[in-house]
C-alpha cells in the first residue's frame, strides 16, 4: 500500500480507534493496546495508525490530555510518520 493509499483510512481508523462513529465499512482490524494501555493501534497492510499517549511530556501529549483526539499514521517498514490528526483534521508530515 501506498502513503497515499494509507491515508484514505486514516481519518476511518481515527475515528474507529477513539469509538467514533464511521463511515462506510473498515476492514477487520484488532485495537491493540499499547504504553501500557495509554494509546491504542491498529495495523492494517504495513501501517500504523495509533492514538497520541497522553502520558508523555510532549506538546500532543498535553493536548491529548485536555481532550483532543490526537492519532498518527506510520509506515512500519521505514519507521516514517506520514500523518497526524487532531480532532479530525489530518495533516501530511511526508510525501
Amino acid at each position: 500500500m501506498t502513503h497515499l493509499e494509507a491515508l484514505a483510512y486514516a481519518q476511518r481508523f481515527h475515528r474507529h480507534l477513539f469509538g467514533l462513529p464511521v463511515d462506510g465499512p473498515l476492514p477487520a482490524v484488532e485495537i491493540t493496546l499499547m504504553a501500557g494501555g495509554q494509546a491504542k493501534a491498529v495495523d492494517y497492510q504495513g501501517y500504523r495508525y495509533l492514538t497520541q499517549n497522553p502520558k508523555t511530556g510532549s506538546t500532543y501529549a498535553r493536548m491529548a490530555r485536555t481532550g483532543r483526539r490526537i492519532s498518527w499514521v506510520i509506515d512500519l517498514a521505514s519507521n516514517q510518520w506520514i500523518a497526524r490528526i487532531i480532532d479530525g483534521t489530518l495533516t501530511r508530515l511526508s510525501p
